[in-house]
């Protein structure tokens, strides 16, 4: 069979004809070392040519890197199924997580965030080839936005991070606790009094506050719109850890009143042209987003992973009552960053729409004194418990700072104090009330190790205090409250309960309930059966089980505690997933010896101090006292000149 014209590429040339049939099987039967095909016991005797019953080779090539193709599936129990194929693929997925996230820190100048036009240029040009590329492999957009997010976000271990995979340690004495340390201020709170502060322009002294990282990014971005905080340790050393245990040594954050007038004729701050990074946390950008629509001009925002993956539509459907306009940075985005663009005509009466959330509405209500003027407040569509739990969070802070009120049915009327005077630009000192939700785990320690805490402090009557105590009456302890502290007492052993407090709890207090829970299924003398807290989503169960496991349990499928199997070993150690984890962890090591956590800065994150205080214990008023350290003796250096050397030649 002869082919006579070859047009392909123009090649006319006729081609030979072969002498051999393609589909001739027996060309090879001579061969002594291959036996025939119909010989072959894995072999039907014709050539397989579907290729859905090809097989993936695995070849290594470039010095062991493994082919395009992929490795071969083997069977069950041979080392390279799929379970090892996946466990492979990780790895691989994970070192170019770690090669991306050097080169967005290269990008961004080595800083965990950039503000600067050429970044933002940047990144958004990264972003834009992003959901160009994504949808290839999902049609999800807002999954792979969140996955972009995450991915911009990520903090890979440092070299000497990775070498240490020991731990930390942690070892408490177990002696009862004797703990009596003023309290840890309130952490919204503190943030909306600061916000009240700069926005009318009055210094405050605040004391008791929990200065971490969400408070600094948030006072630092008022600082770059023209308010004077600062935050320096102006106690002395042998009584700091006495008057704020929870912030470290940078205890003590003051806010001074303007002295040369203010940027304009009615406010403090300006925020026109500015770049303003608003943390991870949605109340700081809500009351930087808010204090900003008051005034003339274009502000934008950028944020960290939580702000970047949230939906701030609703509030982008509200600013336009304010003469405000959101504009996100990418086409088709909801979260940060954004720009805001505001002319600073506000309506003698605004409405409140029953879709912003809680946060959004107390920034709304903190901000609000600020744009000078009375200013009326429709709320009439706000739910009646949403609006009881904001109100009763700003009424006291409004009284500190000299806002009056006044309500008119469902209009809430704010306004704000005259400026100039100079018994009202300043506040002497700010105590917020107690913070539930930290104090929930020092308070808890006297059921781990016995003994009594008290902290100093208001306790708060809003949610969710009372579900504090009551989480830690139903855990065997003997909880009080007084007016400037609350006491919790161990009761004894066979006082401890095996139903703990049930119900929905916020996100803070659910690791708490399950530390507690396995504090009395190991101290329950059958030691099988207790019933563990229900878990709310399968992220919480999987986090829930982990925890478990680290201290010797089992979460089985009926939600009961017993001991892990003897064929399963207990993780040496134990990741936590965010800050309330690590507390809960903290607190089970009186449950088990020598737990260790690879982590243990996710603490530091909330409570600066938290490690300072835990290593203090049985009793952290005495034993807490930073250790004062003397300066080092300058050792006197023998310097040769080049005139010595000269000499010592020359001789």
């Amino acid at each position: 069979m002869t082919n006579e014209h070859d047009t392909k590429n123009g090649n006319t040339t006729p081609r030979p004809e072969r002498d051999t049939d393609r589909n001739d099987t027996t060309r090879h039967t001579d061969r002594e070392d291959r036996p025939a095909r119909h010989d072959r016991p894995d072999r039907d005797g014709a050539r397989r040519t579907d290729a859905a019953h090809r097989r993936p080779a695995f070849r290594e090539d470039r010095e062991g890197r493994p082919s395009r193709r992929g490795p071969r599936e083997g069977r069950d129990g041979d080392g390279t199924g799929p379970v090892q194929m996946l466990m492979e693929l990780d790895q691989d997925i994970m070192k170019l997580l770690v090669r991306r996230a050097k080169l967005v820190s290269r990008l961004r100048g080595g800083r965990d965030h950039a503000s600067s036009p050429a970044a933002i240029k940047a990144e958004k040009e990264v972003r834009a080839s992003w959901e160009k590329n994504a949808v290839r492999f999902s049609r999800d957009s807002k999954f792979t936005r969140q996955l972009f997010a995450l991915l911009q976000d990520l903090k890979v271990s440092t070299r000497e991070e990775s070498e240490t995979l020991s731990g930390f340690t942690l070892a408490p004495p177990r002696k009862p606790v004797t703990i009596a340390l003023p309290g840890p201020g309130d952490m919204r709170s503190t943030r909306l009094a600061a916000a009240l502060a700069a926005g009318l322009g009055k210094g405050a002294s605040f004391r008791g506050v929990v200065l971490n990282n969400a408070l600094l990014e948030f006072v630092k971005a008022l600082n770059l719109a023209g308010a004077s905080f600062a935050w320096t340790g102006t106690w002395p050393d042998e009584t700091r850890l006495h008057h704020n245990a929870w912030s470290g040594p940078d205890a003590d954050l003051r806010a001074d009143a303007p002295q040369s007038g203010f940027h304009n004729d009615d406010t403090p701050l300006f925020f026109g042209d500015k770049v303003l990074y608003a943390g991870e946390d949605r109340l700081s950008f809500y009351l930087l987003l808010f204090l900003a629509a008051g005034g003339v001009g274009k502000t934008r925002f950028t944020g960290g992973g939580p702000l970047k993956m949230a939906d701030f539509s609703p509030l982008r459907r509200f600013l336009p009552h304010l003469g405000a306009r959101l504009a996100h940075t990418m086409p088709g985005g909801k979260g940060l960053p954004a720009s805001l663009e505001s002319s600073g005509v506000i309506p003698a009466t605004l409405e409140i729409p029953d879709d912003l959330d809680e946060e959004a509405i107390l920034a709304l209500l903190c901000a609000a004194p600020a744009w000078g003027g009375t200013v009326r407040l429709n709320t009439s569509r706000i739910p009646g418990s949403v609006l009881d739990a904001v109100l009763g969070r700003v009424a006291p802070l409004f009284r500190d700072f000299g806002v009056r009120t006044s309500s008119d049915g469902a209009i809430f009327s704010l306004t704000p104090p005259a400026y100039g005077s100079d018994d009202e630009t300043a506040v002497p000192e700010y105590r917020p009330v107690l913070d539930a939700e930290i104090s929930a785990y020092l308070l808890a320690l006297p059921a781990f190790a016995g003994g009594v805490c008290r902290l100093d402090g208001t306790w708060p009557a809003l949610f969710p205090a009372g579900h504090v105590l009551d989480l830690l009456r139903s855990a065997g302890l003997e909880a009080s409250t007084t007016d400037g502290a609350v006491s919790v007492t161990a009761a004894p052993a066979s006082a401890t309960p095996h139903v703990l407090l049930e119900g929905p709890l916020s996100p803070a207090l659910t690791p708490l309930r399950h530390a507690l829970a396995a504090l009395a299924a190991v101290r329950s003398p059958e030691k099988t059966g207790f019933i563990a807290p229900a878990t709310e989503t399968d992220e919480t169960r999987a986090i829930a089980e982990s925890f478990y496991a680290a201290l010797g349990l089992s979460l089985e499928e009926d939600g009961t505690l017993s001991p892990l199997p003897e064929d399963e070993e207990t993780p040496p150690v134990w990741t936590s997933p965010n800050t309330w984890w690590t507390f809960a962890f903290a607190l089970t090591a009186y449950c088990r010896a020598r737990l260790r956590i690879s982590n243990p800065g996710l603490a530091t994150d909330i409570v600066p101090g938290f490690w300072n205080l835990y290593n203090a214990l049985p009793n952290p008023v005495s034993g807490g006292q930073p250790q004062k350290t003397e300066a080092p003796t300058p050792q006197r250096r023998r310097i040769r000149t080049s005139s010595h050397l000269e000499e010592g030649e020359a001789s």
